[in-house]
């Protein structure tokens, strides 16, 4: 029976944790440990700590370590076969005692697996971050079932062999840590899979302040994992997992299949034709200036039309794939809402970490330390 070590990394407090520690001292499978390091405990971290004391190692650092050092910290006390990580604004939604047992199972023949992850549905914003979630899982399946290898990881959850976590050397100090750890598995060609026997919840932010405090970490996290490693993202991705790569990205990036069509729109024959005879027309037949003018405008506005239903069509039923793999409900006024306003500030906030990173060399952020 192999080892595993929950490791689970809190800044200050969680008010999910209490749930998931006894959700996890209570499962069933015997051969396991359960440790949580917390940066800058409050008194009520202490007090739970007191709680659990005897089913739990608890690290507490007076100081902010920053997550990477945390969770590293953490793996150097752990002596599990596996390392099952969990972030602490995480929920076990279902009513089971053998979650790691299951997680056993699902990683035998494996190195990291992830799992089912949806969003606690509990405001506007946490629906469109909900689509977010659903098109994450469904990629997570096309890795799993057609490629058995994926470029990176979430780092919500997922677990991976202690042989392997050494091996890559761990967590680096990177503002996406998980980004840089899961590319690192798949360039030494570790297996991957997606347990869809396990589902987890995690909380969105709270509102829109929190939501942009969190995506510009996001973004500027993605952005220095990119620089620091397109060289090897762009030949290692798309020579070996292209077939899964590109589609993920459709999926994942709505906004992404409108460009594409609007490539292949984009100056029409009949477009082309009509501005160049429009000189000719206005030159001959200067009265039909009017008319001229409304035909190539008909022309761009149904182009447009076109461009954008086919675009909304297209995400519109990747979005619902990805929501029954979640088994979520799929709402098509709140996904016209993701579509149309959610989706291009996302991509804006992505843009902006390109742009803090490779032109402002700022990666700095108040809210989180590497």
């Amino acid at each position: 029976m192999e080892k595993v070590s929950i490791i689970i990394p809190v800044f200050r407090e969680s008010e999910f944790l209490e749930g998931t520690l006894s959700n996890f001292v209570n499962d069933v499978y015997t051969n396991k440990e359960i440790l949580v390091v917390i940066d800058e405990p409050t008194r009520e971290s202490v007090e739970l700590a007191k709680q659990f004391q005897g089913s739990v190692l608890f690290l507490l650092n007076k100081k902010r370590l920053g997550k990477s050092n945390a969770l590293n910290a953490a793996a150097e006390k752990a002596s599990g076969d596996i390392f099952f990580f969990f972030d602490s604004d995480n929920l076990i939604k279902e009513n089971s005692r053998d979650i790691i047992g299951r997680l056993v199972d699902g990683i035998k023949g494996n190195d990291i697996v992830e799992f089912k992850i949806d969003v606690i549905q509990d405001s506007g914003l946490s629906k469109m971050v909900s689509f977010e979630f659903a098109s994450a899982n469904l990629t997570n399946i096309l890795y799993s079932r057609l490629a058995k290898r994926k470029p990176v990881i979430g780092g919500a959850a997922f677990a991976i062999r202690s042989q392997v976590f050494f091996d890559i050397g761990g967590f680096r100090n990177f503002i996406a840590e998980d980004l840089d750890l899961g590319w690192r598995a798949f360039e030494r060609k570790k297996l991957y899979k997606q347990i869809d026997s396990i589902r987890i919840s995690t909380r969105s932010p709270p509102n829109l302040s929190s939501w942009l405090t969190q995506r510009t970490r996001w973004a500027v996290g993605t952005a220095e994992w990119f620089v620091r490693s397109y060289r090897s993202i762009f030949i290692g991705s798309l020579r070996n997992t292209s077939s899964v790569t590109v589609p993920s990205i459709f999926i994942l990036f709505p906004l992404a299949v409108l460009a594409v069509i609007n490539l292949f729109l984009s100056n029409s024959i009949a477009e082309k034709l009509g501005i160049l005879s429009l000189p000719l027309l206005l030159l001959k037949i200067p009265q039909t200036t009017g008319i001229a003018l409304i035909f190539l405008s008909s022309i761009t506005l149904m182009r447009s039309i076109v461009m954008y239903a086919i675009g909304f069509v297209v995400s519109l039923s990747l979005s619902y794939l990805a929501c029954r793999s979640l088994g979520q409900k799929f709402n098509l006024g709140e996904f016209t809402i993701y579509y149309f306003l959610y989706s291009p500030f996302m991509l804006l906030m992505f843009a902006y970490g390109f742009i803090r990173v490779c032109i402002l060399k700022n990666l700095g952020l108040s809210d989180w330390k590497v």
